[in-house]
């Protein structure tokens, strides 16, 4: 199996014209959509029938905070008898005046997982945060953010193999955030804001008020500005590696935990492969029902299998 890596460099793609449907809307709970490449006779007689490969996004809800990060993970399996590439997602937002948000444009590179030969029943996946892509920002180094309102997320599969493609959408809302949450939210947004910016005091203020409610929604966030802030601004790689390993430890189920969880940066933390495997199973409880739970699965499998 292999986990999609961050460092996807193609740069051409083609357009294409995708059929859409709107898929079921489940509330609160982990979503699953599947997708398997079809004829479209088969697919106007509402028979799925595999040939190639088989499309998931995993979505843990369908309502989030304004500047929640939100998560989705996308997977495409290879179900032939014969080693096949596994093609190209394509992501785009849109609010609900049918309005494209920023990003939409991008190249599937960015959201695909790692565009590799994939033998049969193998598989690659990825986790994406929206925010990053599609969401505007309080300052250079903050997080991207969603304003309340109803959106619409179109994640699309392209096969080089069958020559199909597949669309899933999902419709979210993004609401206010009330009491504790809310005072969490304006107090970063108060701190990312402040002029003039001073980086050393911006982590002091973010590491207390993370200190200060580490249940919060807006926790990994946080300290996803802490560590850019070390690493990019203040060059503290070591303070840059902790938060790293605090945002692994703490918020497993967080898209931001998966840049220490990558196959380098666990090596490096954890050399030996069994320590390894004993430290992902003690995060996989953390993360389930959400789209890291996936992740953590199958880079599980891959230092069993070593």
């Amino acid at each position: 199996m292999r986990i999609s890596s961050d460092q996807n460099k193609q740069k051409h793609f083609l357009n294409f014209i995708f059929p859409s449907f709107l898929s079921s809307f489940i509330p609160f709970v982990l979503m699953t959509i599947i997708f398997s490449v079809c004829s479209v006779l088969k697919a106007q007689t509402g028979t799925i029938t595999p040939k190639s490969f088989e499309y998931k996004v995993f979505m843990q809800k369908d309502t989030f905070l304004v500047g929640e990060l939100i998560d989705v993970g996308v997977n495409i399996i290879n179900t032939s008898n014969v080693i096949q590439k596994s093609g190209y997602v394509y992501i785009k937002v849109f609010n609900e005046k049918g309005e494209g948000l920023r990003g939409n444009n991008s190249t599937g590179d960015l959201y695909s997982p790692e565009h590799i030969e994939l033998k049969p029943n193998d598989e690659t996946y990825r986790v994406q945060k929206l925010n990053f892509f599609f969401g505007d920002q309080h300052s250079a180094m903050s997080q991207g953010f969603l304003k309340e309102g109803t959106y619409i997320i179109k994640v699309s599969f392209f096969s080089p193999v069958d020559k199909h493609s597949f669309r899933v959408e999902r419709v979210i809302k993004v609401i206010k955030p009330e009491g504790e949450e809310a005072m969490v939210y304006n107090s970063y947004v108060s701190i990312c804001k402040r002029k003039p910016y001073d980086p050393k005091q911006t982590v002091v203020d973010l590491e207390a008020l993370v200190e200060a409610h580490p249940n919060s929604i807006y926790a990994p966030m946080l300290l996803c500005d802490i560590r850019n802030t070390y690493g990019i601004i203040l060059n503290d790689q070591k303070n840059y590696s902790k938060i790293n390993r605090k945002l692994a430890e703490k918020y497993a189920w967080s898209s931001e935990a998966q840049y220490e969880l990558s196959g380098s940066s666990l090596e490096k933390t954890l050399p030996n492969s069994q320590e390894r495997i004993i430290y992902l199973k003690s995060l996989l409880p953390l993360t389930k029902n959400s789209p890291m739970q996936k992740l953590l699965e199958m880079k599980l499998k891959e230092e069993m299998d070593k």
